[in-house]
C-alpha cells in the first residue's frame, strides 16, 4: 500500500500537475525512487527466502521417501531370498525322493525274482526227495539191485545236499535283500516326512513374512506397493483414518452448539453407513456403463483379455474419482436426501467425504469393504448407534482385517 501511494504521488507529480512539478525538487524524486527500489528489493528477498525454505522442505521429504523406499526394497529382497532358499531345498528333497522310489522299485523287482527262484528250487527239492523215497522203497523190495540203488542213492543224496545249500544261500540272500528293501522303505518314509515338515515350515514362513510386513507397512497381502499410486491400499487406509480422526471431529464441533452429543453421534453414524452403502451401488452403475460402451456382456468378461481391459478402465475410474473435488461427490450424495434416507442437507460435506473414501476403497483390487459386524470394546456398529456412540467399522480386503474397528465418539449425555 505504501508503495502504491508513493508511485501515485510520483506519477501525479510528473504527468498531471505542472504546479507540483515546478515545486518538486530533484532530491525528493530521488528519495521516492530510492524508497521504491528498496521496497522492491525487500519483496524479492522475501520471495527468495520463502523459495529456499520450500526447497529445503522438499529436499527433506525427498530424503524421507527415498529412505522408506530403500527399507521396503531391502525387506522385499530378504523375503525373496528366504523363499528361493526354501524352494531350492524342496527341489533337492523331491529329487532325492524320486531316486529312492526308483531304487525301491528295483529292489521290489529283485525280491519277486528271488521269490520265484526259491519256489522253483523248492519244487526241484520236492521232486528229488520223492525220487529218494521211491528209491528207498524199491531198495527194500529189490535187494538184488542194492549196489545200483546204493550208487544212485549216494548220487541223489549229493544232489540233495547241493540243492539244500543253494536253497539256504538263496534264502539268506532273500532275507538280506528284503531287509535292504525294508531299510530303504524306512529311509523313503523319513525323507517324505522331512519333505512334509519343510513344506509346513515353508507355509509358516510365508504366513509369518506376510504378517510382519503387513504390520510394518500397514497394509495386507502383497510384499510391495507402487508408491506412485495415490490409491494404493496403505493410502486408502490413511484416508479412512483421516476421515475418523480429522474430518469427523471437525464436523461434530460444528453442530455441538445446536445439538446434543448423543444426537450428533446418531446422525453421524447414519450418514456414515448410508454413504458407504451408496458408493458400491454408484460404482457398479458406472462399471456397467463402461462395459456397455466397450460392447461387453457377462460372457465376454470371462475372457482374460477383456478382464484385463475392464480392470484398466476400473483403475482409470478410481484415479478420476480421486482427482475430483468435493462438489462432484456432493452431487452423488444428494440422492440420499431426495430419497429421504438422510434427514438434513447440512450433513452433505461429511456424507461426500464418506462417499469418496467408500468409492475409492470399493474400486481397489481387491475391494476394501467395511465390516459392520466387527466389534470395538464389545460393541458392533449397530450397538454403538443405539447407545449413542459412533463406531467406525473395521476394513477388510477379503482375507485380512487391515484396519480395526474403533469408537471415535462416546455417549457423553
Amino acid at each position: 500500500m505504501q508503495r502504491f501511494h508513493s508511485l501515485h504521488r510520483w506519477l501525479h507529480s510528473f504527468f498531471f500537475c505542472d504546479r507540483c512539478r515546478e515545486n518538486d525538487t530533484v532530491p525528493e524524486r530521488q528519495r521516492l525512487r530510492k524508497e521504491d527500489v528498496s521496497e522492491q528489493l525487500k519483496e524479492k528477498d522475501d520471495i527468495i527466502k520463502s523459495c529456499e525454505k520450500q526447497k529445503l522442505q522438499l529436499q527433506k521429504e525427498k530424503q524421507e521417501l527415498q529412505k522408506e523406499y530403500n527399507e521396503l526394497k531391502e525387506r522385499s529382497l530378504n523375503s525373496e531370498k528366504a523363499y528361493n532358499q526354501v524352494h531350492r531345498e524342496n527341489e533337492k528333497i523331491q529329487k532325492k525322493c524320486q531316486s529312492l522310489e526308483k531304487r525301491y522299485a528295483g529292489n521290489e523287482e529283485r525280491c519277486r525274482q528271488v521269490q520265484q527262484e526259491k519256489e522253483n528250487i523248492q519244487k526241484q527239492y520236492d521232486e528229488v526227495e520223492g525220487r529218494l523215497n521211491s528209491l528207498l522203497q524199491s531198495q527194500n523190495l529189490n535187494c538184488e539191485k542194492c549196489d545200483t540203488y546204493a550208487k544212485e542213492l549216494k548220487a541223489v543224496k549229493q544232489e540233495k545236499e547241493e540243492i539244500s545249500k543253494i536253497y539256504h544261500n538263496l534264502k539268506r540272500s532273500d532275507q538280506q535283500s528284503c531287509q535292504n528293501c525294508y531299510q530303504k522303505s524306512e529311509q523313503l518314509e523319513k525323507v517324505k516326512q522331512e519333505m512334509q515338515e519343510l513344506k509346513k515350515a515353508h507355509g509358516d514362513l510365508q504366513k509369518r513374512m506376510k504378517i510382519n510386513i503387513s504390520k510394518q507397512m500397514q497394509f495386507s497381502g502383497q510384499l510391495s506397493e507402487n508408491i506412485n499410486d495415490p490409491c494404493r491400499e496403505s493410502e486408502l487406509v490413511k484416508m479412512y483414518n483421516h476421515l475418523k480422526k480429522q474430518i469427523w471431529p471437525r464436523e461434530k464441533e460444528r453442530y455441538l452448539k445446536k445439538r446434543k452429543s448423543v444426537e450428533i453421534n446418531k446422525l453421524g453414524a447414519l450418514v456414515l453407513q448410508m454413504s458407504f452403502q451408496l458408493s458400491p451401488k454408484v460404482i457398479e452403475e458406472r462399471m456397467r456403463d463402461i462395459a456397455t460402451h466397450l460392447l461387453l456382456n457377462q460372457d465376454d468378461l470371462k475372457d482374460d483379455q477383456n478382464q484385463q481391459l475392464f480392470k484398466e478402465n476400473k483403475k482409470i475410474l478410481q484415479r478420476r474419482l480421486h482427482s475430483c473435488d468435493l462438489s462432484f461427490h456432493k452431487e452423488e450424495v444428494k440422492r440420499l436426501y431426495k430419497d429421504g434416507q438422510l434427514p438434513e442437507m447440512e450433513w452433505e460435506d461429511f456424507a461426500a467425504e464418506c462417499f469418496k473414501v467408500g468409492s475409492l476403497m470399493f474400486l481397489h483390487d481387491p475391494s476394501l469393504v467395511p465390516q459392520w459386524e466387527s466389534q470395538a470394546d464389545g460393541y458392533t456398529f449397530e450397538d454403538g448407534k443405539k447407545a449413542g456412540m459412533l463406531i467406525f467399522p473395521a476394513i477388510s480386503n477379503g482375507s485380512d482385517l487391515i484396519c480395526p474397528a474403533e469408537i471415535v465418539s462416546y455417549n457423553l449425555g
